[in-house]
């Protein structure tokens, strides 16, 4: 059938010329000639073409979402549109931008961890900070990143820095996350017993000890005085 249908064409002189009717059904054939694996590749860059068309619609919704200060909205759908086409221009700046945003609302004890911002250890050193934050300022800096979001990344990245940076704002905000000395343990006796501060409290035990001895003497002890006194007083009557 296709065979007699290029014989067809070819013997045909219509309006469009022998010349461009040999190329359309060059082209014909050629196309059905080809190898599955070669159709197989060209069905696959289809499908990606159609699936660019989705990722665009994935990441402009997520830039919408974070303009509402919606993080896991937006962190969705930029995770759809990488999963549909993950080359697509501007989406791994996006991504960035959402995950320092992530990032900084993740808390400890109710503070924000700052540490967590910068993907570093609290017990991190100045100099390494230092490194961090000169590095990724220039990946979240406005004129470098022109994603939806990058003036707030970098406003957070800045900010954080700034606590960190400093020496004493760094230790407070260390205690807060109970990350500074812990206290020093109540001295003790050499029974293992805390010692008492306070003199009432001194008081009250000296009082209970004497109470406890009162109690333990023997009756005939507390007796023998009146008895005494009895015996006198009857010697004195003869």
């Amino acid at each position: 059938m296709s065979s007699q249908f290029v014989h067809f064409c070819l013997n045909q002189k219509g309006a469009f010329g022998s010349l461009t009717l040999r190329k359309c059904i060059a082209n014909f054939t050629f196309f059905f000639e080809l190898p599955l694996s070669v159709l197989a590749e060209g069905l696959i860059i289809s499908k990606m073409e159609c699936n660019k068309d989705d990722a665009i619609k994935c990441k402009g919704i997520a830039e919408k979402k974070l303009e509402k200060k919606d993080i896991a909205g937006a962190n969705k759908f930029a995770l759809k549109a990488q999963s549909l086409f993950p080359n697509l221009e501007g989406l791994s700046a996006l991504l960035e931008v959402i995950n320092l945003y992530v990032a900084s609302q993740k808390k400890i004890n109710g503070e924000v961890d700052l540490y967590g911002i910068f993907g570093l250890d609290p017990s991190v050193d100045d100099d390494t900070l230092r490194k961090k934050y000169r590095k990724m300022a220039l990946v979240f800096h406005p004129d470098e990143n022109k994603s939806t979001g990058a003036a707030g990344a970098f406003l957070i990245l800045t900010e954080a820095f700034s606590v960190l940076s400093d020496k004493e704002k760094r230790s407070t905000y260390n205690l807060k996350l109970n990350l500074g000395a812990p206290n020093p343990p109540l001295p003790t006796d050499r029974n293992g017993f805390c010692n008492f501060t306070s003199s009432s409290s001194s008081q009250n035990v000296r009082n209970k000890a004497t109470d406890a001895k009162t109690q333990h003497m023997p009756t005939q002890s507390r007796t023998s005085a009146p008895a005494a006194r009895s015996h006198v007083g009857l010697s004195n009557a003869h």
